[in-house]
Parts: structure tokens; sequence; C-alpha cells
């Protein structure tokens, strides 16, 4: 299963460069998606969160059909 990686870049309690870290760990079907603006617990409130997060599910229910 592929990993995704929602982070906000203003994220006080995981601090957007430890996620960028994470980031060159993922394999090639992984994402990392930077919410602008998101902290740790707002990132539902996002429009960017939302859309990527639908396609996210959209592709992995498409999978399990």
């Amino acid at each position: 299963m592929p990993v995704y990686i929602f982070q906000g870049d203003e994220d006080l309690v995981v601090p957007f460069k430890v996620a960028v870290y994470l980031k060159s760990s993922l394999k090639p079907d992984d994402r990392f998606f930077q919410i602008p603006g998101g902290s740790h617990n707002n990132l539902l409130y996002f429009d960017k969160y939302v859309a990527e997060m639908k396609n996210v599910l959209s592709v992995q229910d498409e999978q399990t059909k």
C-alpha cells in the first residue's frame, strides 16, 4: 500500500523539516502533500487537504474493486 503524508507547513508539534526528512524515504508510489498554512490539527479545514484526500480515497476504492 502506498504511504501518504499530509503535512502543514506551520505545524508546531511535528516541524515541517521533520516531514521533509521523511519524504526522502518515500517509495515511488507514495505521496507527500504540503498544506500551506496548515498546523497540527486543522488540515481538514484546508481545501487542498480535502481535495487530495478525496483523490487518495477514490484511488484506494478503485484498487479494492
